[in-house]
């Protein structure tokens, strides 16, 4: 089923653009403050070294993605009304009830297509009745076909409206993107709750923060 309330969708865009841009300002920060603490001297000792060393290895990698994310998302969301508009039209549009409407013209139109062919064959009836029921399936037939249309249009919609991230390839390097940010969320929270003292020590093995900064690297 596809729906579309573009009032609905206009806000949930706007809302999404604001959102991410406070949370790419955060997150930038966070990796600044993260940086900044790095290169900080003064602080030495197993526990500050595993805590630097963990930082810049591990949470940076994931507050990148987790930027890259909000980003794309921020960009890509508020693109959908107007991609609606474009394509669809300005009209709330709901694919079961086109449906359902489109079901039931086409039993109106077989209804009237009886009474007529009855009536036809009647010396009785006047041609201006008839005129009148063919008339009157004109008008179901034409309403049917804007419905179809309708129809047609927004299923296209649905079926194109990942283009909004960049195409197929914008939405598999989306889902790419989420999933190594899920992993590396995983795998925070397990050392934290393991936490000891010290963190452990991460080098470049760990697959989900390499495509992280792979990303990274491409996009800057």
């Amino acid at each position: 089923m596809v729906k579309m309330v573009l009032g609905s969708s206009d806000k949930q865009g706007s809302t999404m653009s604001s959102v991410a841009q406070a949370r790419v300002a955060a997150y930038n920060q966070a990796i600044s403050a993260l940086t900044n603490f790095n290169g900080t001297g003064e602080l030495t000792g197993a526990a500050y070294d595993s805590g630097k060393n963990y930082g810049m290895s591990t949470i940076i990698p994931l507050i990148k993605g987790a930027l890259m994310y909000a980003e794309s998302l921020g960009e890509a969301v508020p693109k959908l009304p107007s991609k609606y508009r474009a394509e669809v039209g300005g009209e709330d549009l709901d694919s079961a009830e086109l449906e359902r409407d489109i079901r039931g013209l086409e039993s109106s139109l077989a209804g009237l297509r009886g009474v007529y062919r009855a009536m036809e064959k009647n010396d009785d009836v006047s041609p201006s009745s008839l005129q009148s029921i063919s008339a009157r399936m004109d008008d179901l037939t034409s309403e049917k076909n804007k419905k179809m249309e309708q129809l047609r249009k927004l299923n296209l919609f649905a079926g194109s409206s990942n283009a909004v991230f960049g195409g197929e390839d914008g939405i598999k390097s989306i889902d790419g993107l989420l999933g190594n940010i899920v992993t590396g969320i995983n795998q925070v929270q397990t050392e934290f709750a393991n936490f000891g003292g010290t963190f452990p020590s991460h080098s470049n093995d760990m697959k989900w923060a390499k495509n992280i900064e792979s990303e990274w690297t491409q996009k800057a």
